[in-house]
């Protein structure tokens, strides 16, 4: 706990409302800070258009904010890349990155007055030296603010009702699996576990509270002040870039990340770091013990009756002639698991022979990774050359070693075997192309494989007179990016309203024999049960035909998912926990799931015989001389893209009207599937809403 004021930004879906005692939090209707309508970063975002259905605008103007006010607070300048990193978490579906990135590209040249972001009150602040205990309904949350305190409090409890929190990812575990009547204790402001220091000599001591980001942080400036011995660091610091979005690492601690053996634990754990762990109730040299990090959990398993905390983790620096890196692959670069990480160490003698090695393949979802080491590849190393012929000679070496781990049964496990000799590939001509000392051994260099900043492009006609054709802003930019656009989710609810839970069906195709509800009926709140019997008029709906039933009709489901019924309910809690009660007798029926077994059964989809798509005359074209022929299949598994706003409808009737709110941006379409299907006609169902909704195209219905 250092005492300095510092500006984060963070998922509120991630972060404990509790956490939030003795912090100043700002939310983006006080971004303003101080200005009669919008701040500089609100208005910059105005005037470049950034925004199209606003449900993202919000978040944008936040991360900004943070970023900006961090900045101006360290008295350090923004560049490009700080931009870029800042946005890492924010997903925008429909305005494209564009005109958003280059509004804060333009910001950071103007004459930006400091941002006068509101600090919590000596009052406030003091909280975060007291001790909170907060008895909940479900649980009780304790804040310790002393190592021996913690231990303490752990001590109260038997193992099976109590849990640490520290950031996102374990504060969220906890939650879900937490069982009433447990105690949650917050970790993050034991000053023991507090804090990250650098030393040229040592390497990173960073406290098991510290956030990720502050880990990265440090590894930056250790890579910069001492790039020799920081060269673990700069490694680390590239990988952590890839890992989580900024606004996760800002919120999750390392002991959480630790504790859960996720991505993170594996690289260190490949880079050889050590964790100090503190045994309560033991004494002396027993009381703190240092150990690798691949024998934590065994620590922690050993002591599981008891209390132990890990405190502090260790990432030692790097001799002159020893060499690391760290890579990850992954189907998307930034934000998505690890299908293979990769952590190299090489220590070469002074005639460029290996001393050392070590080579460690991490594996994992993300969460429980388990790492590889290679230790008879690593071991053959030793005494040749650092040459690319050693690395390709030993490429078969390192493929059979990894395939006696990777399963054959995983459909990746091939993959992961190629990759891993060619990531060692990778490493060696990197490492030569970016060390003059060793640029003789170089037989091919490799650039700089790390993504660059991005371009960006916008092309149109300038229109010098007239109205039609010329740019112009969107009318709800300003609403947008003050936060007052109101979406579905906004609308308040009218007094003795009823929420829907829906059925859904989990089998691809099947009879339904029977539905059972007497669990459900037994919750408090549950008022009914809706489904196709209920629908006055036309079951279906769809955007091109109308061939999707509403709700599953003739007792028979077609897919995964399909709605069978909904739940009302006096509140949106209890319909969700109800129709976890229900029960349904499925029988199966034979399922069509690809295109090919469609095909064969002549199962079309229904309605789409007068909807051909026919351009040009491809008989004629392949009887073009010279033309060149490639035949093959090709499969993709495309869908319906990701919409951002949560698809919800209000539905509030007015004498024989219906008035609908719903987060959709084909208000026609709802207004026709509404009175089909209550039988009334269209004039009767009214769609009120000042604005598109969120994620374009996508919510249409």
């Amino acid at each position: 706990i250092t005492g300095e004021t510092t500006h984060t930004p963070v998922l509120p879906c991630r972060y404990p409302l509790i956490s939030c005692d003795g912090k100043a939090v700002l939310t983006v209707e006080g971004a303003k800070l101080g200005s009669p309508e919008m701040g500089p970063i609100q208005q910059c975002l105005v005037e470049h258009n950034a925004t199209q259905c606003g449900f993202c605008a919000p978040g944008f103007v936040m991360s900004a904010t943070a970023l900006v006010a961090a900045r101006q607070h360290a008295h350090r300048p923004i560049n490009e890349l700080d931009i870029e990193q800042a946005f890492d978490g924010n997903i925008c579906r429909c305005t494209g990155y564009r005109p958003i990135v280059e509004a804060l590209k333009d910001l950071i040249h103007r004459d930006l007055p400091d941002l006068q972001v509101p600090l919590p009150t000596e009052a406030v602040a003091s909280r975060l030296a007291e001790p909170l205990e907060i008895e909940g309904a479900k649980w009780r949350w304790v804040r310790p603010t002393s190592l021996d305190a913690l231990h303490a409090e752990m001590a109260k409890r038997p193992a099976g009702e109590r849990a640490l929190v520290g950031g996102a990812v374990n504060s969220i575990t906890a939650f879900k699996l937490a069982r009433d009547g447990m105690t949650l204790i917050e970790t993050t402001r034991v000053p023991e576990l507090r804090g990250i220091t650098t030393d040229a000599q040592s390497g990173i001591n960073a406290g098991a509270a510290a956030s990720i980001e502050e880990f990265r942080e440090a590894c930056v400036k250790m890579s910069r002040d001492h790039p020799v011995e920081g060269r673990r660091m700069a490694a680390c610091a590239r990988a952590l870039h890839r890992y989580l979005s900024k606004q996760r690492r800002c919120v999750s601690t390392i002991g959480g990340e630790l504790a859960t053996k996720t991505e993170f634990w594996s690289m260190l754990e490949g880079f050889g770091a050590t964790a100090r762990i503190s045994i309560g109730g033991a004494e002396g040299p027993d009381a703190m013990r240092e150990v690798p990090l691949g024998q934590v959990a065994n620590v922690l398993q050993e002591h599981r009756t008891g209390s132990v905390v890990i405190t502090r983790v260790l990432l030692p620096v790097n001799t002159p002639r020893e060499f690391c890196d760290c890579y990850r692959l992954s189907r998307r670069y930034q934000q998505y698991k690890a299908l293979l990480q990769a952590c190299f160490t090489v220590t070469l003698a002074a005639d460029n022979t290996i001393a050392a090695a070590s080579l460690v393949f991490g594996k994992g979802d993300g969460w429980r990774a388990r790492n590889i080491a290679a230790v008879q590849t690593a071991a053959q190393m030793v005494g040749k050359p650092f040459a690319e012929d050693t690395v390709m000679g030993l490429a078969a070496q390192l493929k059979e070693e990894l395939a006696t781990v990777f399963s054959s049964a995983d459909p990746l496990g091939d993959y992961c075997i190629l990759a891993g000799s060619s990531l060692l590939l990778r490493f060696f001509r990197s490492t030569v192309s970016g060390d003059a000392s060793l640029g003789q051994l170089a037989s091919v260099a490799l650039e700089d494989d790390h993504r660059g900043l991005a371009h960006t492009e916008q092309s149109f006609e300038h229109i010098e007179e007239g109205i039609v054709g010329k740019p112009m802003t969107n009318i709800h930019a300003k609403s947008h990016f003050k936060g007052t656009s109101e979406f579905a989710m906004d609308v308040p609810e009218p007094a003795h309203s009823l929420f829907g839970a829906i059925l859904f069906s989990k089998r691809a195709h099947a009879k339904i024999n029977k539905i059972d509800l007497t669990r459900a009926f037994e919750c408090d709140g549950v008022v009914d049960w809706v489904d196709a019997r209920d629908i006055t008029g036309c079951n279906s709906h769809c955007g091109i035909v109308m061939d999707t039933p509403v709700f599953a009709a003739d007792n028979e489901v077609h897919c995964v998912g399909q709605p069978i019924g909904m739940l009302l309910a006096d509140s949106f809690e209890q319909a969700q926990r109800a129709i976890r009660k229900v029960n349904v007798e499925y029988e199966a029926l034979p399922a069509i799931t690809s295109i090919r077994q469609a095909m064969a059964a002549n199962e079309y989809l229904s309605g789409l015989e007068n909807h051909l798509v026919e351009l040009g005359n491809p008989d004629a074209a392949f009887q073009e001389d010279g033309l060149v022929t490639i035949e093959g299949e090709f499969y993709t598994g495309g869908q319906e893209h990701w919409y951002l706003e949560t698809h919800n409808c209000l539905v509030v009737p007015r004498d024989d009207h219906f008035h609908v709110y719903s987060s959709t941006q084909n208000p026609s379409k709802v207004q026709a599937d509404v009175a089909g299907g209550l039988h009334v006609p269209r004039s009767h169902a009214t769609l009120p809403g000042s604005h598109p909704r969120g994620g374009v195209w996508g919510t249409r219905g």
